[in-house]
C-alpha cells in the first residue's frame, strides 16, 4: 500500500482548517479493502511507517471497506459502532461549530500576528537602511568638514608665511635670493 505525499498532507491541511482538535474527532477509512486479498489492514499499517504516522495522528482508529462486498452491511455497523466509540473517547460530543469558530479565530489571530510581525520586520529593515543612509551621510560630511579644516589651516599658514616674509624684508631677499631652496624645505616642514 504505498501513502503518497498528498495523503500524508491531508492531516495537517486538516488540522490548519479546521484546529488541532479535529483530528481526535476523526477516523481515516480504508476502502478497496478487496485488494488487500486477506492480508489485515494491521500488519500493513505497522509495516508501513508513513501510513502508521498518517493513523496515529487521528488517534489511531480506522476502518476498512470492502468495495467488492458493498451488500454487506456489518462493515458499515462496524464503521457505526468505531463512530460511536470514539465520541465516548471524546467525552460524548462531536466536533461542533463552536470549536470550527474557536479554530477560525486562533487562525485569524496568528494571521494577523504574522502579519504584525512581518510588518515590524520590514519597518526595522527600514530604520536601518535610514540610519545607514543618515551615517553614510554624516560620516560624508564630517570629512568634508575635516577637508574644509585642512584647507583654512593651510590657507591661513601660507598667508602667515607670507605676512612674515613681507615684514620681514630681510628674510625675503634670503629666501628669494640663491637660498630658494630653504624656503623649499621651510615651507615642506609647516
Amino acid at each position: 500500500m504505498k501513502i503518497n505525499k498528498q495523503n500524508q498532507q491531508i492531516p495537517q491541511m486538516i488540522e490548519m482548517m479546521f484546529g488541532e482538535e479535529v483530528l481526535r474527532y476523526s477516523i481515516i477509512l480504508f476502502t478497496h479493502g478487496d485488494l488487500l486479498y486477506g492480508k489485515p489492514i494491521v500488519e500493513l499499517i505497522k509495516e508501513n511507517s508513513k501510513l502508521r504516522r498518517l493513523v496515529d495522528q487521528c488517534g489511531g482508529i480506522f476502518h476498512v471497506f470492502n468495495n467488492k462486498d458493498q451488500n454487506n452491511r456489518e462493515q458499515v455497523n462496524d464503521l457505526l459502532q468505531k463512530i460511536d466509540t470514539m465520541i465516548e473517547q471524546n467525552g460524548g460530543g462531536h466536533y461542533s461549530n463552536q470549536m470550527l469558530e474557536d479554530a477560525l479565530r486562533f487562525r485569524r489571530e496568528v494571521e494577523e500576528r504574522r502579519l504584525r510581525e512581518e510588518e515590524e520586520r520590514k519597518q526595522q529593515e527600514e530604520i536601518g537602511r535610514m540610519m545607514k543612509k543618515i551615517g553614510a551621510e554624516f560620516e560624508a560630511q564630517k570629512r568634508l568638514e575635516i577637508e574644509r579644516r585642512k584647507a583654512k589651516i593651510q590657507s591661513d599658514e601660507e598667508g602667515a608665511i607670507v605676512k612674515f616674509i613681507h615684514f620681514c624684508p630681510g628674510i625675503r631677499s634670503t629666501l628669494y635670493g640663491s637660498h630658494c631652496s630653504r624656503f623649499s624645505v621651510w615651507w615642506s616642514y609647516n
